[in-house]
């Protein structure tokens, strides 16, 4: 952990990062946050990550509300007005916030509430400090925040110790892999395993900000319903209805122009859409979701959920009258797992649309995390729940050759705490493997719990 107990303040209060200048510029110091206390009260266990893209400041913060040790993120503000005025009540992206720290307040201290309607304790730092914060030395010494190093790992990989590196990260991924193949077993004891299966498709097609409504529009327009409903004869067809029910149910039919441009379709495909959804549609009209569920500000347009839903409605088409779970598990049934994987990535990616501009609805990313978080343990799941042992061998073999995805911010951390150059995760096994250790040992700080642990630093 980095983190400066600035000199100047009463308490010894620990901060994220100093107070921001007159011009409202985040100078940099560690991930650390604590309440005011005693200096004779040693600092209890907080932690956190700097975060530069649009969001809370710091995330995964653990901080000590008196006895009680809480995880969630942080938000920095100069005032304390500044929560309101960013539009941060508003905005889902903020659920997780436990802490608002400002500087100083302007104004009566109002409740600071989340999106989600929780109160969010303010922490004002002016009273804190010794003095005027222009008056205050400025600390040359502190790095910039987007130069703040990683956390140091207990263990050290090298190159002569990278193979048993990668190998414990590989079981580490079996691990959480099995993980979720139970999660899927015990969905089969309350849905059917292809509800199971389209709504493991759906949370993954959410990523992180737009897993909420993609479960909950799962839950609105059952995959039952949904293909008793395609009943057009061919692909083309059967993609207008399925697309038609998932925009229509998720909100976002009528078709804006913008929609439209986005989507790539010319104008029968989305006139099609439309006749197909108000032809359909009449059960879902009181219960569709409402568009402000729907996390969109500064979303790329191919991360757009809309996108993500017609790349659903595709697979649907795909799938063709055998269906969404017989479709996706087509693949584990080839002879070499080589071309069962070629089969699944084909199934999940579709061919190329001419005349998208991002080439697909789904990108290879997202289809090779589907195929690693859904696809494969599903099969596994269903492999047990139906006593198929041919199919648990199919997506075990097939597991070993996933491949590995551009990362996430979990990821790489990881990988930047083992400090080997020369460490390059390979497969989408490895990569499950360090965001296993990333989330269950790195970010709870349980360092000499981690199987890693035994590659530990000398000296």
């Amino acid at each position: 952990m980095c983190g400066r107990r600035l000199p100047w303040a009463d308490g010894g209060l620990v901060v994220p990062h100093p107070p921001t200048n007159a011009q409202g510029r985040h100078a940099s110091c560690g991930p650390i946050i604590e309440k005011p206390r005693e200096r004779k009260d040693p600092p209890g266990p907080v932690a956190g990550e700097p975060s530069l893209e649009k969001g809370p400041d710091f995330r995964g913060a653990l901080i000590a509300f008196g006895s009680e040790l809480r995880r969630g993120d942080i938000e920095i503000h100069l005032r304390s007005s500044g929560w309101r005025e960013h539009g941060h009540h508003l905005d889902p992206a903020y659920n997780d916030v436990i802490l608002h720290v400002v500087l100083d307040a302007d104004g009566p201290v109002a409740p600071c509430l989340r999106r989600d309607g929780t109160v969010v304790p303010t922490l004002l730092l002016a009273p804190a400090l010794r003095g005027p914060l222009a008056a205050l030395p400025h600390d040359l010494t502190l790095a910039a925040l987007g130069a703040l190093p990683a956390d140091e790992c207990v263990a050290r990989v090298t190159a002569a110790n990278r193979a048993t590196a990668l190998a414990l990260l590989d079981r580490a991924g079996d691990a959480r892999l099995t993980a979720k193949a139970a999660q899927f077993e015990a969905a089969f004891t309350v849905a059917s395993p292809g509800q199971a299966l389209y709504t493991g498709i759906l949370d993954a097609l959410g990523y992180t900000r737009n897993r909420a409504p993609m479960v909950r529009l799962a839950g609105a327009l059952p995959l039952a319903m949904l293909e008793s409903r395609l009943s057009a004869g061919d692909a083309r067809g059967t993609f207008r209805q399925a697309a038609a029910l998932l925009l229509g149910v998720g909100g976002f039919l009528p078709l804006t122009p913008a929609l439209v441009a986005l989507d790539g379709f010319d104008a029968d495909d989305s006139a099609a859409i439309e006749r197909a959804w108000a032809e359909l549609g009449a059960p879902w009209r009181e219960t569709r979701l409402a568009p402000d569920e729907w996390y969109l500000a500064r979303s790329r347009p191919a991360n757009h959920p809309l996108r993500r839903l017609l790349g659903l409605a595709a697979m649907l088409a795909r799938a063709g009258r055998s269906g969404l779970l017989a479709a996706t598990l087509e693949g584990f049934g080839a002879e070499e797992a080589a071309v069962g994987l070629a089969e699944c990535q084909a199934f999940l990616l579709g061919p190329p649309r001419d005349a998208d501009p991002q080439g697909r609805f789904v990108g290879k990313d997202r289809a090779a995390e589907i195929l690693v978080n859904v696809a494969v343990p599903f099969a596994l799941a269903y492999a047990s729940w139906s006593g198929d042992d041919r199919l648990a061998g199919a997506a075990a073999a097939l597991w070993e050759r996933t491949p590995p995805t551009g990362g996430n911010e979990v990821t790489r951390a990881v990988l930047a705490r083992l400090g080997d150059p020369g460490l390059r995760l390979r497969t989408g096994r490895a990569q499950q493997g360090a965001l296993h250790l990333g989330r269950h040992f790195c970010e709870q700080r349980r360092c000499y719990e981690c199987p890693l642990a035994r590659l530990a630093r000398e000296g």
